[in-house]
């Protein structure tokens, strides 16, 4: 069984994964416009779920930080 933290990392890593073939799809020109445009949708949904987790991570790590760095500035 996997912990939050670790399904957390796995569906970042998966949703940039996934990105990475709707890039290689679309760089294709096998591709109809119709899929073209689709994938740039689905592209947008997972560059603002990515920045998403990537904002709260930022936020876990300066709060980790402002509370290392605190109890030393109070002595």
């Amino acid at each position: 069984m996997t912990s939050n933290r670790e399904a957390k990392h796995f569906n970042f890593e998966k949703s940039l994964d996934e990105l990475e073939n709707l890039i290689a799809k679309s760089e294709s020109s096998e591709i109809d416009l119709n899929s073209m445009v689709a994938n740039f949708q689905s592209g947008i949904s997972l560059i603002k779920s990515c920045r998403a987790e990537l904002e709260k991570a930022e936020l876990q790590i300066k709060t980790s930080e402002e509370l290392a760095i605190s109890p030393t500035q109070d002595a």
